[in-house]
């Protein structure tokens, strides 16, 4: 995955208010309409342009969940993001391909990833435990469960199929079954967020 640009504080700082997911009350506006003080500001994820900056609302979804905010601004802030993901997705016509590989090939090399990245090896080294399982897989992202909450993170298929992930975030969304085919819903999300481990 790409590396995250790095924006300045005092790039951050002449960023507009909406250029961030929120904007705390307690502040007041300077000469040029921008909330004082600037930590009133939280997560930036437009570019000076106005544009949708994806690194950094993919940053800001892993954030949020960390973030000292209380429940209902993390709630905000993530049904922000997420809606300013969509939009950014239908911009770029984003599609994922798996290439040569199949449906069940790919859920078992994401599986085979996220085992390694968050489980824990038996005691004797022979299985994999404790780790999120997969609930499902979309064009773009796929779904795991871990103790009853889910996260999704996005994934990529390069040309010589080999797989990688994003980081997690807590899923807002409730994925009810309708029939035999998982269908996903907005609602409530949960819990922290699952980190990648990069060391």
């Amino acid at each position: 995955m790409q590396a995250l640009a790095k924006w300045t504080r005092a790039y951050m700082d002449d960023l507009p208010d909406s250029a961030f997911l929120l904007v705390l009350p307690g502040g007041k506006k300077d000469d040029d309409g921008k909330t004082v003080p600037r930590t009133k500001r939280e997560f930036p994820v437009r570019d000076a342009s106005g544009t949708i900056d994806k690194d950094h609302l993919d940053n800001a979804l892993a954030r949020i969940p960390q973030s000292n905010l209380s429940e209902t601004l993390k709630d905000r802030a993530t049904a922000k993001a997420e809606k300013l993901l969509s939009e950014w997705k239908k911009a770029h016509k984003v599609k994922k391909s798996m290439g040569s590989m199949s449906y069940n090939d790919l859920r078992s090399e994401l599986q085979s990833i996220v085992q390694q990245k968050y489980g824990k090896k038996s005691k004797d080294g022979s299985y994999w435990m404790d780790y999120p399982y997969i609930v499902d897989i979309y064009e773009d992202e796929f779904v795991v469960e871990k103790d009853g909450k889910y996260y999704i993170a996005d994934y990529d298929v390069a040309e010589d199929s080999t797989v990688e992930i994003g980081d997690f975030y807590p899923a807002h969304k409730i994925y009810n079954k309708s029939g035999n085919k998982p269908v996903k819903a907005m609602g409530k999300g949960a819990g922290k967020s699952l980190m990648v481990d990069r060391g």
